[in-house]
């Protein structure tokens, strides 16, 4: 057995986002620091980013389907 602390296991199955210490993931993919626009191939949702300083923010787009 291990413990792995501030990461996720590669086998998780995850949905949705996930902050940790700036890096975003979404559905469990690793999102670039310089995209702003991303659209999941999991569930086709499409979010946006906004990074400022060393805050970031995540919000779902309205509207797409």
């Amino acid at each position: 057995a291990s413990v792995t602390v501030g990461g996720i296991a590669d086998d998780a199955n995850i949905e949705g986002i996930t902050v940790i210490n700036g890096r975003v993931s979404i559905d469990g993919k690793d999102v670039p620091p310089n995209v702003t626009r991303y659209k999941s191939p999991k569930t086709g949702k499409v979010y946006l980013i906004e990074r400022k300083g060393g805050s970031v923010s995540v919000s779902e787009a309205g509207g797409v389907k």
